[in-house]
């Protein structure tokens, strides 16, 4: 079972700073609210709402990649790998006996992404859209 203690208490920061990034042109007043309803969602989201916000938004950059726009598609791929990683920093070794199995998935994550194929980044959404699902679970539960 996962907990929510595995979670390190700075994570709603890290959600903050991956909307500013993931976001950062705001062309109109209508992206603009749409990006402040985000980062305030994330502000008062709790640890697993917090994981979860994150993983969708790398399971949509995932959904974006097309391979035929090279350029567009390794941005994306490094905007998903920044996101993988912070979510790995975030890990807190001392509560949970879940974290190696975490980092773990994150790792396969991370190196799907590394890989750069389209069959990688099938696996890279399959693990998020799974690991997805069980997060919100766990929130349906609390």
């Amino acid at each position: 079972m996962v907990t929510a203690t595995f979670l390190d208490a700075s994570l709603r920061n890290l959600c903050v700073l991956c909307a500013f990034a993931l976001n950062f042109n705001m062309a109109t007043r209508e992206q603009s609210l749409v990006n402040q309803y985000q980062v305030n969602r994330a502000m008062t989201a709790g640890k697993v709402q917090s994981v979860l916000l994150l993983v969708q938004k790398a399971l949509s950059l995932t959904c974006k990649i097309d391979f035929s726009k090279p350029e567009e598609s390794e941005e994306l791929i490094l905007k998903c790998q920044n996101i993988v990683a912070q979510l790995e920093m975030a890990l807190n070794y001392r509560y949970g006996e879940s974290v190696p199995t975490l980092f773990a998935l994150y790792e396969q994550v991370y190196d799907a992404l590394e890989a750069r194929t389209e069959r990688s980044i099938e696996v890279a959404q399959y693990l998020l859209g799974h690991y997805q699902e069980t997060l919100e679970l766990l929130r349906k539960r609390r």
